[in-house]
């Protein structure tokens, strides 16, 4: 795959900041008699209080976190998929559960921008360098993984490959050679903490597949795990199922990849 060279020079992402402005009020005293301010002048200099101030990690703050991506959509986000930065102390990772206007949504929350706005990337996956190496090192792997998969086309098998493992599970190889991917419609970060200091950041990527034996497009997702002690390793494909028997998930059935709440989105240290 194309991406296993490209993932070698992996290079740490530096915070995204946000432009902070400030009203200057001009003071004066020219003598002149004071007339009282009607109502209209006192909201006109009114300065909008902002949100209080909340934890990072809290309830209270993840839907703060939600009302800001509301805002910036102008219309109900749903809940969002939050986890901790496994490598920095009181960072949070926060993306969108479902593309929006044909653009994935992720932001990057840290005590000196508690409530940043989100980013947004094409969900062409036909991003810059420069792009790509503004996501968090775990989301730079999965999206460039999601890309190769969009983007190569199938081929004929010339070689044996073992059969597909259970529970849907797949190469990239067997993915791309017994079916078609198209664009993304969905990702989520996941923390999954192994003891009291350990864990592992999965972030992963759902695109429709197309099975050549079925010609039924069902949702499978690629992901990429993140290490707190910063390796990184892919997850392969996997077929969404919805239940034990196996039945694999629609592309049209896509509320099943977002939270049910806010509180089910956000991942505990």
């Amino acid at each position: 795959m194309r991406w296993s060279a490209w993932m070698m020079g992996v290079s740490a992402v530096g915070l995204l900041g946000l432009g902070v402005g400030f009203l200057q009020v001009g003071l004066h005293s020219d003598g002149a008699p004071r007339l009282p301010r009607t109502s209209t002048a006192r909201s006109r200099g009114r300065i909008a209080p902002r949100p209080p101030v909340v934890p990072l990690g809290t309830v209270a703050w993840a839907r703060q976190m939600r009302h800001q991506l509301t805002r910036q959509w102008h219309h109900t986000a749903p809940p969002l998929w939050i986890a901790p930065d496994p490598r920095r102390p009181h960072t949070w990772v926060i993306v969108a559960p479902l593309a929006y206007q044909d653009h994935l949504w992720w932001a990057y929350a840290t005590p000196q921008q508690p409530t940043p706005r989100f980013q947004s990337l094409p969900d062409t996956l036909s991003w810059t360098a420069q792009q790509i190496v503004s996501l968090p090192p775990p989301m730079q792997g999965a999206v460039s993984q999601a890309a190769d998969l969009l983007h190569d086309r199938p081929w004929p098998l010339t070689v044996s490959l073992p059969p597909m493992e259970g529970q849907g599970a797949m190469t990239a190889v067997q993915a791309e050679a017994m079916g078609t991917f198209a664009a993304p419609v969905g990702w989520s970060v996941v923390w999954n903490p192994m003891g009291t200091t350990a864990g592992t950041l999965w972030v992963t990527v759902t695109l429709p597949w197309t099975p050549h034996t079925m010609g039924v497009p069902i949702l499978t997702t690629e992901g990429m795990g993140w290490s707190s002690a910063g390796s990184l390793v892919s997850s392969g494909i996997l077929v969404t199922r919805v239940d034990a028997a196996g039945s694999p998930v629609p592309v049209t059935d896509r509320a099943i990849l977002q939270p049910p709440s806010v509180a089910a989105g956000l991942s505990g240290l």
